[in-house]
């Protein structure tokens, strides 16, 4: 392996329990040890850059950023966004006004609301009735989570995942929606783009360096062929830990920093 190492790390289920928070706080310690030996460590993430900024600078990275599904990468938080689609559309409002759309027609009793989903859903856990919440912050991707009674509602997001399929061909969209394996939260995305082919174009701005995937999910393993090395924490999914190098015991957090510090092995 190659002194030059870009490590990508996703969030959700690998940096973040569902609780939104890590398994230790060790993690920003190990980073910063590492960035002087010349690592770089950035974000692969579903998420728009006003969600990641937090945790970009709480851990410390100094690498790219691959979000919303690819959409867009950035080298630095600070850098212009680089386009895998040009000109994507803006679907939040749509997105927005179809989750509203399916409450009436169920006619449920629950709320929807437009936010800060990191923030609201430590809220959500503790309301009564349904909660649906729609990412505020995504324009050309979507991320939408339900509880019932604080605790998610993952058969209720399968019926939505259906209708917003349903709306969205019937309006000429060509969205790809989904419900994640790790927390059931249903997400939303344009066909053509991926986190592969952002991986591919980001390539040629680091030639000199190894691109190592960190993550959880079957959506993580298929950067695979993207990627020079893809290792799995210890709570991830049969189809990611089937294809990775190297599979951590811990999970979490706990498992990047026992993949960091196995890969700081392999080129000591």
């Amino acid at each position: 392996m190659s002194r030059n190492v870009l490590i990508f790390l996703d969030i959700d289920g690998t940096l973040i329990q569902e609780n939104q928070k890590p398994n230790t706080t060790r993690l920003p310690r190990v980073i910063k040890e590492l960035s002087r030996k010349g690592f770089l460590f950035g974000l692969n993430s579903n998420r728009s850059i006003e969600d990641v900024l937090p945790i970009y600078t709480q851990f410390g990275l100094n690498g790219p950023l691959v979000l919303e599904n690819g959409i867009y990468f950035k080298k630095s938080p600070q850098k212009k966004n680089f386009f895998i689609i040009p000109k994507p559309a803006r679907v939040h409002a749509d997105l927005l006004r179809t989750v509203r759309q399916f409450a009436r027609e169920h006619e449920l009793a629950m709320t929807v609301v437009n936010a800060d989903t990191v923030a609201a859903i430590p809220r959500s856990a503790r309301t009564k009735g349904v909660v649906i919440m729609v990412n505020k912050f995504r324009l050309f991707t979507g991320s939408v989570h339900i509880y019932r009674n604080g605790v998610r509602d993952r058969k209720l997001a399968v019926q939505l995942a259906r209708f917003l399929r349903s709306q969205f061909r019937r309006t000429h969209k060509n969205m790809e929606v989904e419900v994640t394996d790790v927390f059931g939260n249903i997400i939303m995305h344009p066909r053509g783009a991926s986190k592969k082919k952002a991986f591919l174009r980001l390539k040629s701005y680091y030639p000199q360096y190894e691109f190592v995937m960190i993550g959880d999910d079957a959506a993580d393993a298929r950067t695979l062929k993207a990627v020079d090395y893809f290792f799995a924490v210890g709570n991830a999914v049969p189809e990611a830990k089937k294809v990775a190098a190297y599979t951590a015991k811990e999970s979490y957090t706990k498992g990047v920093i026992e993949i960091v510090r196995y890969l700081e092995d392999r080129i000591s």
